[in-house]
């Protein structure tokens, strides 16, 4: 599961860093709307597949409740060593990984707004 979450995590951080490189040449509204839709969609079908391989193996949660709980926090978890890997070694990029925790937790204004 944590590998899930790896790979979902570098997918989103992915989707912030083109947002801030391609600002200025691509309107930002249109280039975040699809960036959003494509890491939505590329985690979805990840997930799915994984999901699909791994079967009712006893390691996952049988309860889809319960699975949605424990991907919650494994993101959550990704995100918050994300942020303080960005802290120790590139404080100018902690917006990225603050930004995504942010957008986990629901906060409003959270979405992307362009700049880095």
């Amino acid at each position: 599961m944590k590998r899930i979450t790896s790979l979902t995590a570098m997918v989103s951080f992915l989707v912030l860093v083109v947002n801030s490189v391609v600002l200025y040449i691509v309107p930002h509204g249109r280039l975040a709307r699809w960036a959003d839709f494509w890491h939505t969609w590329v985690s979805a079908t990840y997930l799915k597949e994984y999901l699909k391989l791994a079967g009712q193996d006893e390691f996952l949660p049988k309860q889809e409740a319960e699975l949605q709980v424990l991907l919650n926090a494994l993101v959550l978890e990704k995100a918050v060593y994300e942020l303080g890997y960005e802290l120790n070694n590139r404080p100018a990029w902690v917006k990225l990984p603050l930004r995504g925790i942010l957008q986990l937790l629901g906060a409003p204004g959270a979405a992307w707004q362009g700049g880095a």
